[in-house]
Parts: structure tokens; C-alpha cells; sequence
């Protein structure tokens, strides 16, 4: 209902701030301020951090984000490297198996390489590396972004209301 506030905003005032997806994070506030929660869910902060961030003008959280994804790629390129190194000696185990010894068929190539321990071994690697990557890389941070987005653009949303509210009553006293 456009008479309805929360947090003492008006519903008409957040979705002329808002505009895209006005909506959606609309529903979102009321139903976190019925529920006390002051933490929610962002996917598109998620899957598009730091970009979202600055594409709803929270610069100060972009470039926290965007520093921190550098510094933690930064600190993983070593991983990076492992991962890469797997790779490689992976693929040429798979290529020795299928391409040189071509006389196997698929399921035999396959059952060589799952009886081989150099190629179990390497393989097992790699996939903790991967996982050690996708984690601190992407999940930790990527959480984060998720869960500190909507908490952040309401704070500001609010705080920028309530100013051109003050700003308007001067003009118009």
C-alpha cells in the first residue's frame, strides 16, 4: 500500500529511491522489519558482487568488495597454480591413455585411469585445490556481499530520504 512505511520510510518515497526492482526490495524491508530481522538475502549481490555495489551507488561496500576479491586472488594464485599444474599432468595421463594407446575403447581407457594411483592422486588434489579456491574466493566473499547488501542499501536509502526531506522543508518554509 503506498501509505505504508517501514523503518519510518514511506513505501511511495523507497520505490522513487529504488526504482529498478523497487518491488521486490520493498517486500523485502517490510517483511524484515515484521520479523526483526535486520539481515537478509541478496542473490544478486551474490552472483554480481562488487558490481552491485556500485551499481546501486554503495562505493564505499564496492570498493571494500572489489579490494578484497583482489587481495584473495592474489593470495590464492599460488592454489591457482597447483590447480593448473593438476591439470595439466591430468590431461596428458588422459591423452597417453586414449590417444596413444588408442586401441582401448571408452570404458577401458576410463577404468585405466580410475586404477592408475598417480592419476587418483593428482586428481583428489586438484579437486581440494578447486574446492579451496571456489571458498575462499568466491563463497566466503560472495556471502558476505550477499548478506550485508540489503542491510546497506536500506541504511543509505534511509539516510538519503531523511535529507531530502530536511531539504525540502527548508525550501518550502
Amino acid at each position: 500500500d503506498k501509505n505504508d512505511e517501514f523503518d519510518g520510510i514511506k513505501v511511495t518515497d523507497a520505490a522513487l529511491y529504488l526504482q529498478t526492482g523497487n518491488r521486490r526490495y520493498i517486500n523485502k524491508f517490510m517483511r524484515a522489519e515484521r520479523s526483526k530481522v535486520k539481515i537478509t538475502w541478496n542473490w544478486a549481490a551474490f552472483f554480481l558482487a562488487p558490481a552491485w555495489f556500485f551499481y546501486r551507488k554503495l562505493y564505499k561496500a564496492g570498493l571494500i568488495f572489489l579490494s578484497v576479491f583482489v587481495a584473495l586472488n592474489l593470495f590464492m594464485g599460488g592454489v591457482a597454480q597447483r590447480v593448473s599444474d593438476y591439470y595439466d599432468a591430468l590431461s596428458a595421463q588422459v591423452y597417453k591413455v586414449y590417444r596413444v594407446d588408442n586401441n582401448n575403447d571408452d570404458e577401458e581407457a576410463a577404468a585405466k585411469l580410475a586404477e592408475d594411483p598417480e592419476f587418483i592422486k593428482n586428481y583428489e588434489a586438484m579437486s581440494k585445490d578447486v574446492g579451496k579456491l571456489i571458498a575462499v574466493t568466491f563463497l566466503i566473499p560472495n556471502t558476505a556481499a550477499a548478506l550485508c547488501a540489503n542491510f546497506l542499501l536500506k541504511k543509505k536509502m534511509k539516510k538519503e530520504i531523511k535529507e531530502a526531506a530536511k531539504i525540502y522543508e527548508i525550501i518550502n518554509s
